[in-house]
């Protein structure tokens, strides 16, 4: 896990005037279970939030109008959906908000992030914001400053921000475009295409494969991937790209060989210098499923730290070799691990709440010398 750190300036005033606030326990934002004493923050006050080791708090739309300081401490998680709004009236326009994520804290805004001014972000680990980074002015952000957390910070939206400065060895991935006038904007990464959308579906015994940009940057070609587990994948398609566009274009490819049962589909975007990047796996059904009847994972779908997830399947050798592996939606292995099938076959598994280090859809791939089976579980 990494740390966020958001620091805003004159920072004593915020601290000796505010309420503190503890989370002890995994829950929700609202919930008074959530935190010590049973005190729920209040974002019309000057409050210190501390997010503590080894809880996970959950919240949406969480406003402050007052100058705020929230803590998220090693091995724990602040998650936030729909917004994070930060606006901070005229009256108190002498104060700021500051975010302070740990060295193994975590952050993550499932929508915008709006700070109307003075933002002074410092992040030495991972934060992500699946919306509009909207900073005020005298923005000033810094990722990994000495070179040695590893921090990034992306942002699959815009990056606004009047003027300001960004600094540091870090990652900054923006999806969107960046405006405002930011000194050192040229450690920011855009993302070489802006995807709309990615879709395949079954259609007059064809697969057809559907996939929209808003914009491009040194865009050479798209590679169509597919996969039967979701782990193994094969090259089926290489369409050209726009170079560079600032225009909506709408791709399309046809797999007239598809496989029977379930198919996972990718793009594989790559630049002009070879760069590339992925997107997403989508999942493709062209009959029923058999794999489902002798695969059991449950709870389908899992809260992610809460639940183990149990896995039971039958077919194998007694006392066989088998690998399990569990992918998230990105392709990346989050669990790796060997096991051996008792004397019917039979592998009976438990897999900690631990192994899932993302939230969404995930692949659960068992595979042997000759047998490979899969299912997807939703992480929330």
């Amino acid at each position: 896990m990494k740390k966020l750190i958001l620091i805003f300036s004159l920072l004593f005033p915020v601290i000796l005037f505010a309420d503190n606030y503890t989370s002890v326990k995994t829950g929700d934002w609202t919930s008074s279970a959530t935190w010590v004493g049973g005190l729920i923050p209040d974002g019309s006050k000057e409050n210190t939030i501390t997010i503590s080791a080894g809880t996970i708090v959950t919240g949406t739309n969480l406003i402050f109008s007052k100058a705020t300081e929230i803590i998220i401490e090693e091995d724990a998680e602040l998650i936030i959906n729909t917004l994070l709004n930060v606006e901070i009236d005229a009256a108190e326009a002498h104060k700021d908000f500051i975010l302070n994520v740990l060295d193994g804290g975590s952050l993550t805004i499932d929508g915008n992030f709006t700070v109307a001014k003075d933002a002074d972000l410092t992040i030495d680990g991972e934060a992500t914001i699946d919306g509009n980074l909207d900073l005020g002015k005298g923005a000033k952000i810094t990722v990994d400053l000495d070179g040695t957390t590893g921090g990034s910070l992306t942002v699959t939206g815009d990056l606004t921000a009047p003027s300001g400065e960004i600094l540091g060895e870090g990652s900054v991935i923006v999806g969107g475009n960046v405006s405002g006038d930011v000194v050192g904007d040229d450690q920011i990464n855009t993302l070489p295409i802006k995807l709309i959308s990615f879709k395949a579906f079954l259609n007059n015994n064809q697969v057809i494969i559907n996939w929209v940009t808003a914009s491009e940057i040194n865009n050479d070609y798209f590679s169509i991937e597919r996969s039967y587990n979701g782990i193994d994948f094969e090259i089926i398609g290489i369409v050209s790209g726009a170079g560079n566009s600032n225009d909506v274009i709408e791709y399309q490819t046809i797999d007239n060989n598809f496989l029977q049962g379930i198919s996972y589909y990718r793009l594989k975007q790559t630049d002009y210098d070879g760069q590339f990047e992925y997107s997403s796996l989508i999942v493709v059904k062209t009959q029923k499923e058999t794999v489902a009847q002798d695969m059991n994972v449950f709870p389908n779908p899992v809260m992610r730290n809460f639940e183990n997830v149990k896995v039971k399947i039958k077919g194998f050798n007694e006392n066989e070799e088998v690998y399990v592996k569990v992918v998230n939606i990105f392709g990346k292995v989050e669990y790796s691990n060997k096991f051996y099938s008792g004397f019917d076959g039979t592998i009976d598994l438990s897999l900690d709440s631990d192994v899932f280090k993302s939230l969404g859809y995930h692949i659960i791939n068992i595979s042997s010398s000759n047998k490979s089976y899969s299912k997807r579980l939703l992480v929330k």
